[in-house]
């Protein structure tokens, strides 16, 4: 058969596993006489660090990682590739189980044990085919063996533990055989109707005197007869029948003298739709969802396809959010929204499938902060401002008594359409990724490429630079009051009492992450990169029992661009005319942003006040809503401070929207946001620190309940924000 003609289904779909551990995947195909065929061994495949393009062999489809991070794992068969992401977590090993824990068997049959191991960070993973097996009789002798994938055949009247042994850890299960006879046999599903050159699975299940129940599909003998037609169907000793011709046949079934009979259908009619269900589920993270994918053919019957369906899980908020099985099983492995996709015989279909964290510990007197700071070049006159404030945040959290990580990232994730693809001319801009969401732990000594005013601040808040994390974190902890920067021991001059300052000096040094950074600020996408788990630099910051706080600092709006749509980045300009529909291209890109994703009153393309703006539908950034849903995926309302100090009044509240031209030219592209008194605000003294024109931020906190806005410009009032958000964490946690 040519190759072409086969359905290639690669499974699991986007996995997680714990670093140390391994996955095996597998690839099956569908071919048009409905014969399902294992290639796993016939294929080539490898693996690579997602993005990287470096990959290296994999053999038989057993994939072991031992450093954590999102890998793509790629199969070849006559020519085509699948790919499937993985992601390998820092989480280590803590348990073995092996279910069933007890069970009973009638003698002859075959029973399936499972192996799962279950990690620090509390996921599980099936590790059956890893695992060790062995087997002890307890009574009798001879009652059972085992095989390497735990499966257990049951050969004589007894009872035996069964041992599963996986890295450090072992587990048991109890074995009972009985003496019990057949009672009743059954077949399942009665009545299908498949499409020709399409497989229908059966099952036989028999009913024992002693009221047990055992799926007896792979010892029973079975028969298809012709009822309808000549050489209707052909089954094989598994119980999964092929319809080989139209018409209708008899599907029989002996184990040990009983049967059971059933009718199978069997149509030309194609496929015509393919629909999953349910359409969309929700679970808990660790829990499973099955999912059944039904095909309704031209005919109007429908055929139950989900055992030669290929199966796909696609994260569409979060990483690495679900995988899902060859049998439609989907696993929540991590907060947030996944595609569940599946295709037969080239009709596709998806479900939605939202993942939540699950059930809480209860708040520990804990706090994770994550600090968003825009490193852009209009941050240059605050830095000063910024660094004399920010270090008292660890100081007010020591206060409290409570035990925090306090973490530091940018805003820069980066403008590029793909990976080494610059645009050429745009500086810090000119990346893919940007820093990506990862905490920022270096001192600001470090950073050479910052303005004076940058570079003054740090020398002046930061003589050393060796308060940083001693112990290979990116953030800064705090536990029973042992951190992990350099101690500092000072008196306090207002209580008298000798505390440590090295956290405060820490933050000092790290929070000013200077002002040479990407000018296309994306605060939002930033911060759902730090937390989504994506980069496992980043990993251990987030607590399940801790308080969720997030702070942006920036004095542009959000400019989170959907990744589709990058190439409206591109930094080549034309003169527009004014009277036109505008264009990306139209405006330059330090104001592009606010241009292309608001409406005003007045055209964009030319200088003057405007007014009533408000966002522009369907414009080319991230729905804001994105931003508010990963936030809530990831902790409820009462677990979950969100602060900004940005541009005050918003757009929509009031806040000044004056355009300018600037010198050295009369085109589109020179135009831009006004400076000075005539930017959306300024400080009163000093003109040149000032906050340009948002909505999207102020939109994003409104939709968080007891969210705090402060002003960028307000530079003498960066403590009171500060202590404000301090007062938001005591409260909710209750101090």
């Amino acid at each position: 058969m040519e190759a072409a003609e086969l359905q290639l289904m690669l499974s699991p779909s986007n996995p997680q596993i714990a670093q140390g551990t391994a996955q095996q995947f597998s690839l099956r195909s569908l071919g048009r006489n409905g014969r399902v065929q294992d290639l796993t061994a016939k294929a080539s495949w490898r693996v690579a660090v997602q993005g990287s393009g470096d990959a290296q062999p994999s053999s038989g489809g057993l994939v072991a990682l031992p450093t954590p991070g999102r890998y793509e794992v790629t199969v070849e068969y006559a020519g085509r590739q699948l790919t499937s992401p993985i992601t390998v977590t820092t989480a280590t090993f803590q348990s073995l189980a092996v279910t069933p824990a007890t069970t009973k068997v009638a003698k002859g049959l075959l029973k399936q044990f499972t192996a799962t191991a279950t990690f620090s960070d509390g996921s599980t993973q099936d590790v059956t085919t890893l695992a060790g097996w062995s087997i002890k009789d307890t009574t009798g002798s001879g009652v059972a063996t085992i095989n390497s994938t735990g499966l257990a055949t049951t050969k004589k009247v007894g009872k035996a533990r069964i041992t599963a042994r996986y890295l450090t850890g072992s587990a048991s299960a109890s074995l009972e055989v009985t003496a019990a006879a057949v009672t009743k046999l059954a077949i399942s599903p009665l009545l299908p109707v498949i499409t020709k050159g399409s497989a229908q699975l059966f099952v036989a299940t028999a009913t024992f005197t002693d009221a047990t129940v055992q799926d007896v599909s792979s010892l029973a003998d079975w028969v298809i007869t012709d009822v309808l037609g000549s050489g209707v169907a052909s089954i094989d000793g598994s119980g999964a029948a092929t319809g080989d011709a139209v018409g209708q046949a008899k599907v029989s079934a002996e184990y040990l003298g009983k049967t059971a009979a059933t009718t199978l259908t069997v149509t030309a009619a194609p496929v015509a739709a393919i629909t999953i269900s349910p359409a969309s589920a929700t679970i808990d993270k660790g829990a499973t969802q099955k999912f059944t994918a039904s095909a309704r053919l031209t005919d109007g019957t429908i055929q139950d396809v989900t055992a030669t369906a290929a199966w796909t899980a696609t994260d569409v908020m979060g990483v690495g959010v679900a995988s899902v099985d060859a049998s439609g099983v989907a696993k929540g492995q991590a907060a947030g929204q996944a595609r569940i996709g599946c295709t037969y015989r080239g009709v596709s279909a998806t479900a939605a499938l939202t993942v939540n964290p699950g059930p809480l510990p209860p708040l520990a007197g804990k706090v994770d902060l994550l600090l968003v700071i825009d490193n852009s070049p209009s941050m240059s006159p605050k830095q000063k401002a910024l660094g004399n404030n920010i270090g008292r945040l660890t100081r007010l959290l020591q206060q409290l008594d409570i035990d925090y990580h306090v973490g530091i990232i940018s805003t820069d994730v980066g403008t590029n359409t793909a990976p080494g693809t610059p645009w050429g001319g745009i500086g810090a801009c000119d990346t893919y990724e940007g820093d990506d969401g990862v905490m920022q732990s270096a001192a600001c000594t470090t950073r050479t490429t910052t303005s004076s005013e940058a570079r003054a601040a740090c020398a002046a808040l930061c003589p050393d630079s060796k308060f940083v994390p001693t112990d290979g974190l990116r953030y800064i902890t705090s536990s029973g009051g042992v951190t992990n920067v350099p101690a500092a021991l000072e008196v306090d001059p207002m209580t008298g009492k000798t505390v440590d300052t090295g956290p405060e000096k820490a933050l000092r040094c790290m929070g000013m992450i200077g002002d040479s950074g990407c000018g296309i600020e994306s605060p939002l996408e930033a911060l759902k990169r730090a937390l989504d788990g994506h980069r496992s630099e980043n990993s251990g910051f987030l607590r399940p029992d801790a308080l969720l706080t997030v702070l942006v600092i920036t004095d542009e709006d959000d400019c989170s661009v959907q990744l589709a749509r990058r190439s409206e980045n591109s930094p080549f300009t034309r003169d527009c005319d004014p009277t036109s529909p505008d264009a990306f291209d139209c405006y330059n890109l330090d104001y592009r942003c606010l241009a292309r994703s608001v409406q005003c009153d007045q055209t964009m393309l030319t200088p003057g006040d405007k007014t009533n703006c408000q966002e522009r539908p369907g414009n080319y950034l991230e729905s804001v809503d994105k931003y508010v849903t990963f936030l809530g995926t990831l902790r409820p309302a009462g677990r979950l401070v969100v602060s900004g100090i940005w541009t005050r009044p918003a757009a929509t509240e009031g806040g000044k929207v004056q355009i300018t031209r600037m010198s050295g030219g009369t085109t589109t592209p020179f135009l831009n946001r006004a400076s000075g008194t005539g930017a959306s605000c300024a400080y009163a003294s000093d003109t040149t620190i000032i906050g340009q024109a948002q909505l999207r931020l102020s939109s994003f906190a409104s939709k968080l309940p007891g969210s705090l806005q402060s002003s960028v410009c307000d530079i003498d009032k960066y403590s009171m924000a500060l202590d404000g958000v301090v007062q938001a964490i005591r409260t909710k946690l209750g101090k």
